[in-house]
């Protein structure tokens, strides 16, 4: 089984990196127009044109590839409004002081686990193939929501807190022994960012179309593929033990 095949399904993976929000819990709709538009409304932007259906689209894109944060600073620039001072301030202002308000007002702790996540989760940890996870979410809302869905036992590997997620990848392709072979390592998420540092940290990444981030702006972004739920993630014929593969590899 070959790590170069042009094939993705006949891809050989050791490990798979897992988003939280959008990509293992279904919370992206719920949250831009009761979350994060509101936010912005209540320091006077105007985001109209975001709540319709083709706006919601827009949203999704935008989102997706620039970020919260620059996000944020467009729309600040844009309607000359004074929401943030720099990306440190921005962090500061999102993760730690919004975040936990927010998660209080709407409830947003106990938003639905996406379709077959825990499925495919206890699939993959009953074959004992590392799963990471990884998150700008603060670590402590984190660690209480993935106990909440009780799929805390099914993770080797959490980071919280992280806008650029690049050096959690890297620190993942270590802790699976996967430095020499990076691309074995199989990252999953639904926002373009992420792809673009899981390919800078040389993993393979999966985009998938059901959260914060729009189709477009997944592809735009080059992962391997886009899929459209985690169920497909089952068509992958050669997720296995890094021994068991690692032994196949050298005898070739």
């Amino acid at each position: 089984m070959s790590l170069k095949t042009t094939d993705p399904f006949e891809r050989a993976f050791f490990a798979l990196m897992f988003d939280w929000n959008g990509t293992l819990i279904n919370d992206a709709r719920y949250y831009y127009y009761k979350v994060f538009l509101p936010i912005l409304e209540s320091f006077g932007a105007d985001m109209s044109e975001y709540r319709t259906s083709s706006g919601y689209e827009e949203l999704r894109s935008e989102y997706s590839k620039l970020g919260r944060e620059a996000f944020v600073r467009m729309i600040a620039r844009q309607q000359r409004l004074r929401i943030v001072v720099n990306e440190k301030e921005v962090a500061l202002t999102w993760n730690r002081d919004v975040h936990p308000i927010v998660t209080a007002r709407y409830g947003l702790g106990n938003p639905n686990m996406m379709p077959y996540a825990t499925v495919i989760l206890k699939y993959y940890s009953e074959r004992r193939i590392p799963l990471g996870l990884v998150s700008g979410m603060p670590e402590k809302p984190l660690l209480k929501a993935i106990e909440q869905k009780g799929v805390r036992a099914y993770f080797d590997f959490i980071v919280g807190d992280i806008s650029d997620k690049t050096e959690a990848y890297q620190e993942f392709i270590e802790y699976a022994n996967c430095t020499d072979t990076s691309e074995s390592v199989l990252s999953i998420t639904d926002i373009s960012k992420d792809i673009v540092e899981g390919k800078l940290a040389g993993m393979s990444v999966v985009g998938i179309d059901r959260g914060y981030g729009s189709r477009e702006s997944l592809q735009d972004a080059k992962p391997m593929l886009v899929v459209r739920d985690l169920l497909e993630l089952r068509k992958f014929r050669s997720i296995q033990k890094r021994q068991q593969i690692g032994r196949a590899l050298r005898a070739r």
